[in-house]
């Protein structure tokens, strides 16, 4: 049987005080994810349909679509933390609508990413928990990894049609997901690609193929490969922290505020996911202090740990990080047991 810990130890309170510093921005619903979601997605038609009229050049219309995939993922993604709601249960549906409508251009199931999404955060870098650890490694490795996730996904889903695949898959996603959500996955991605397949093979067979490619295909695989390198990769290489400082990083550059979208300072959505990713800064200007204090790496120009961010693959340098994160967690007050909730 679980024991709470008493109302005075140092690990809970330490807790409340993050959550008090978070409260002004979270819980509110947020008309400004809602809007993201709306021009992107007729940002998104419209360069398409310029694109096909060859009002716009294809090299022009797959960069600005891809762009626009790219902006679009911030939706969805708070979609998955009930963040574009906030605490209002009756507005659950435009929720779910906006991350339905941004899985289009973005040729990404919804709900399965919802569910592995929340694996990521449980089981953060993991090596056979987490669904983003496939990304992690060399530069190389992970932006090759990034640029197939479309193919990959598109493969799952018609492989999940052979029983014996489907099973095999399932085995895998239950690792970090459980058994009765990591079928829910499959059942997903089969209906979800199976579908986008089927719109694309019409689409070629009416002689729109290369329009198929150019305007919706490459602008998704590109869109999500950044977010890929973005999100995935680049806060939390080496992928070797576990503890709830220690298991992604921040990386301040100049632009990395509008690249990452809040997100230079990842590792206080994983501290505090409620929190919509343009008040991430707020938050970490006045947690910086206590992460510093809690072994947080936070790199990159201007910083006090670290001028260069690390994005190399040195074996003695994962090594050396490794250690300081399990140094830096043993002397924490703050276990692991105690983080902050993914969902309200």
């Amino acid at each position: 049987m679980k024991t709470e810990p008493p109302s005075n130890d140092p690990a809970r309170e330490q807790l409340r005080a993050e959550l008090a510093v978070a409260a002004p921005y979270v819980g509110n619903f947020e008309p400004r994810l809602v809007f993201t979601c709306l021009w992107g997605l007729v940002g998104w038609a419209l360069c398409a349909t310029l694109g096909v009229m060859e009002i716009l050049p294809y090299w022009l219309t797959v960069s600005v679509a891809s762009i626009i995939v790219f902006c679009l993922y911030m939706p969805m993604h708070e979609a998955t933390h009930d963040n574009i709601r906030g605490d209002a249960k009756q507005l659950a549906w435009v929720n779910e609508m906006v991350g339905w409508v941004c899985s289009i251009p973005l040729l990404l199931d919804y709900p399965s990413h919802r569910i592995m999404h929340m694996a990521h955060h449980a089981h953060t870098n993991d090596s056979e928990k987490d669904p983003d650890f496939e990304v992690a490694g060399s530069l190389s490795k992970a932006l090759m990894v990034s640029l197939l996730q479309i193919p990959i996904l598109m493969l799952v889903g018609i492989a999940a049609w052979v029983p014996t695949t489907r099973r095999s898959l399932a085995a895998g996603f239950a690792k970090g997901t459980g058994e009765n959500k990591a079928n829910k996955v499959i059942v997903d991605l089969r209906r979800f690609n199976t579908g986008v397949l089927v719109i694309m093979t019409c689409m070629i067979f009416l002689g729109a193929g290369f329009e198929a490619l150019m305007v919706w295909l490459l602008p998704a695989t590109i869109g999500l490969g950044i977010v890929s390198m973005s999100f995935a990769w680049l806060p939390h290489h080496p992928h070797n922290g576990h503890g709830r400082y220690t298991n992604t990083r921040v990386t301040i550059f100049p632009g990395s505020g509008v690249l990452s979208r809040g997100h230079d300072r990842h590792i206080i959505h994983h501290m505090l996911p409620r929190v919509p990713h343009y008040h991430i800064a707020p938050v970490f200007d006045d947690l910086q202090e206590v992460l510093e204090a809690k072994g947080t790496r936070i790199e990159g120009p201007n910083t006090k740990m670290s001028a260069k961010i690390y994005i190399g693959w040195d074996v003695e340098r994962n090594e050396e990080i490794r250690r300081a994160a399990e140094e830096a967690d043993a002397s924490n007050e703050s276990p692991a047991r105690f983080r902050a909730p993914i969902q309200k």
